[in-house]
């Protein structure tokens, strides 16, 4: 997991840096210090403004990580398309 998006229905505590999110949305990413010590991939979180709803979430995640042949714009019919490498 290198990226993921929460809504707001549980806290998250980052262990490192002793913080605490409480019931809003948060956005997981893996970082490089949480990895080095041992921590799970999804350890670390921030709080985020950035969208309140399943779609949105997804928005944030396709634009984040450049993620082509899904829009999320579609209302979820989208159909992804592989193509041969």
């Amino acid at each position: 997991m290198l990226m993921r998006c929460n809504g707001s229905s549980h806290e998250h505590g980052n262990q490192i840096e002793g913080t605490k999110i409480s019931f809003v949305c948060h956005v997981h990413i893996a970082t490089e210090r949480y990895l080095s010590v041992g921590k799970r991939d999804e350890g670390f979180a921030k709080p985020t403004a950035g969208y309140n709803s399943a779609i949105g979430a997804l928005r944030r995640l396709v634009e984040s990580c450049n993620i082509e042949g899904l829009d999320p714009r579609d209302n979820g019919t989208a159909q992804l398309s592989f193509e041969d490498a």
